[in-house]
């Protein structure tokens, strides 16, 4: 067993969860996303020698920490009172792109992660990282082809049907956030029983 995975992991967990918070004051991200994205892009990379899902997890976590530095300043945020049609359509195009390569960054992780039990041995690990992928995966791709019906449906319709999706879709990410702390803990236990006494 190979305890060095165990900050790599936990470093993912951690930055994409700094990734899914949102503290913006005065139109100012106080945990910006590109902080969070360099977390687990560090974390992927080094589990990349292993496993070829997390080596492309990471570069594109690098990618993302890059393209994210626009939205520590960015004044504008959804709010359903003012009307999501009203924010400017690179804002928007900008948001729906930045949806779309998290979620492939999900998908990628998870994919690793599923590898990753696999060589551990931790086949409950594994089988939610299958299914996590899956269902994370799906409500993306929902979210995004719902988008543009914001401009055919009422705004309060359209709102409460997003909203929903945007919960489930967090909900979802938190599950799968779970799973690299599950398998740190795991490979630690193993290590453990499978030291020599003296």
């Amino acid at each position: 067993m190979n305890v060095s995975w165990r900050k790599p992991l936990r470093r993912i967990g951690w930055g994409l969860l700094l990734v899914l918070l949102d503290v913006r004051i005065a139109g100012i991200d106080w945990l910006p996303d590109f902080v969070g994205y360099m977390m687990a892009a560090s974390g992927s990379l080094r589990l990349g020698s292993e496993f070829p899902a997390m080596r492309r997890a990471g570069r594109l976590a690098w990618g993302l920490a890059a393209v994210s530095l626009p939205a520590v300043l960015m004044p504008y945020t959804m709010n359903p009172t003012e009307g999501i049609s009203q924010l400017p359509l690179p804002v928007q195009l900008y948001g729906q792109l930045m949806l779309a390569l998290h979620a492939v960054l999900i998908v990628l992780l998870c994919t690793g992660l599923r590898e990753a039990a696999s060589k551990a041995k931790a086949r409950d690990i594994q089988h939610q990282a299958g299914g996590r992928r899956t269902f994370y995966a799906l409500l993306a791709f929902v979210l995004l082809v719902f988008y543009p019906f914001q401009f055919n449906l009422e705004e309060l319709q359209w709102w409460v049907w997003y909203g929903g999706g945007v919960l489930l879709l967090g909900i979802a990410e938190l599950l799968a956030l779970r799973l690299p702390f599950r398998l740190a803990r795991v490979r630690r236990h193993r290590v453990d029983k499978e030291a020599p006494t003296l």
